[in-house]
């Protein structure tokens, strides 16, 4: 058991291997339930500078992703911040939600590693100085603390996850909160696992509770979770996975791009409608369908 791989959440050596690629194996934490990568590797940023998800996007996309902001990012941004209150979105891609905080009066920054990023959301929304190619633990010092830091579909992708949360422990104020999504390996999954959920893309993959017992055991106060409970995602993950499939995504990723931005945002907000009772009935139900927040608190400490 000592040759096992340690947990990247608990440490433990009591795992198993789930899932194969190759070199590259999915095992289970039996201690905490964490569904880790052997070997924890990160990609280099030109993985995703490259990846179909990502790549190929221009400043109208920048622009559109504003405009459709996820109004539960907007909410938290409200409800834990007031004007002037210095915040942080860690992978924060081209900035939309740096750009919507600092029109709403927070003094709100973001770093991503993946530059092409960080260059389009500069010229789109006139964020020099406020957006920077970086990753967590290298950071300047002056980037400390922040009324909230917000960390939206990335702990996943981490190699580090324990020394970055610790690190975004360090750069907050007393009493502040850390908002932090990410997938959640409990959700129903009908139409399978989206494409993106393995390795190298990502690496950790985290229920509910294991998650909770992570932060608290990096020193924060377990506030609240919030689980996604929507058809939608259902429908979305079915579409995506079959377009991941078909030779167009490897071989046009630019037009797979521009044929979502055109109608994407149209369809969503149809089928909200469409779907209501069917989400009611998800959430009376308790059963999650894609993602999942988190919300924590650094305590306030005594001198």
């Amino acid at each position: 058991m000592d040759d096992l791989p340690g947990c990247p959440s608990c440490g433990q050596r009591s795992n198993r291997v789930i899932y194969t690629d190759g070199a590259i194996k999915l095992r289970r934490c039996s201690a905490c339930d964490l569904v880790f990568t052997d070997p924890m590797a990160a990609v280099e940023p030109s993985y995703y500078q490259e990846h179909v998800v990502y790549a190929h996007k221009k400043m109208s996309d920048a622009q559109e992703e504003r405009v459709h902001l996820d109004s539960r990012r907007i909410a938290w941004m409200e409800a834990l911040t007031r004007r002037g209150s210095k915040t942080l979105d860690i992978g924060c891609g081209s900035g939309a939600f740096v750009a919507c905080s600092r029109d709403a009066g927070r003094d709100a920054y973001g770093i991503d590693f993946n530059d092409q990023e960080i260059s389009l959301g500069k010229a789109a929304f006139n964020l020099n100085g406020f957006l920077m190619t970086s990753d967590v633990p290298s950071m300047p010092d002056e980037w400390s603390g922040f009324d909230l830091i917000t960390m939206f579909e990335v702990i996943e992708h981490l190699s580090n996850p324990k020394q970055v949360i610790q690190e975004v422990h360090r750069r907050l104020k007393d009493g502040e909160y850390l908002v932090l999504s990410c997938p959640n390996e409990r959700r129903w999954q009908p139409a399978g696992r989206i494409f993106v959920d393995y390795p190298p893309h990502h690496l950790t993959r985290w229920t509910p509770k294991c998650l909770q017992r992570f932060l608290e055991s990096n020193s924060f106060e377990y506030v609240e979770t919030e689980i996604d409970g929507s058809l939608r995602d259902i429908l979305w993950t079915a579409y995506v996975n079959r377009r991941a499939r078909s030779k167009s995504v490897a071989s046009a990723p630019s037009q797979i791009a521009e044929h979502s931005s055109n109608w994407k945002w149209v369809l969503d907000r149809a089928l909200r409608i469409v779907c209501l009772p069917f989400d009611a009935l998800l959430k009376i139900l308790h059963i999650g369908t894609l993602g999942m927040r988190v919300v924590v608190r650094k305590p306030f400490y005594r001198s």
